[in-house]
């Protein structure tokens, strides 16, 4: 199961390219995805972990 945190690639976190990519990207990593209160509106657990493998597989 997923617990709905954002994750930024490691060359990314690793890059150093001034402050968009520090406070717009870089600072994202591990941080909570705020969700709506009503479940109906969630991400979809069984997409999410399939886009994760890729963006895992990718790096």
């Amino acid at each position: 199961m997923l617990d709905f945190q954002i994750k930024v690639r490691e060359d990314i976190l690793r890059e150093e390219d001034g402050p968009m990519l520090l406070y717009g990207i870089q600072r994202l990593h591990d941080q909570a995805i705020i969700l709506p209160r009503s479940k109906n509106f969630w991400p979809d657990q069984e997409r999410l972990e399939i886009r994760y493998k890729m963006f895992k597989e990718a790096g």
